[in-house]
C-alpha cells in the first residue's frame, strides 16, 4: 500500500472514530487528524504524500458513513 493510500485509509478511520465520540463534522476539530497535516505549508504537498485536502475529504467521508450507519 502505497503512502497515499495509507494516509487516505487512516483518515477515513479517524473521521468514523470522530463521529463516535461525538466530535462535529469538522476536519479541525479533530486532534488526530491534524497531526497528520502538522508542518504542510499550504498548498504544498509532501512527495509522496496526499494533498491535504484529499486528507480532510477522507475524513469527511468516514464521518459520513458513521453518520449513515446509525440512521
Amino acid at each position: 500500500m502505497t503512502t497515499k493510500a495509507k494516509q487516505i485509509n487512516e483518515a477515513k478511520q479517524l473521521g468514523l472514530q470522530a463521529f463516535s465520540a461525538g466530535i462535529i463534522c469538522a476536519p479541525a476539530q479533530d486532534s488526530k487528524l491534524m497531526k497528520m497535516l502538522v508542518g504542510r505549508q499550504i498548498g504544498k504537498t509532501p512527495e509522496g504524500e496526499a494533498k491535504s485536502i484529499k486528507i480532510m475529504e477522507a475524513w469527511r467521508s468516514g464521518w459520513f458513513t458513521a453518520r449513515i450507519s446509525t440512521k
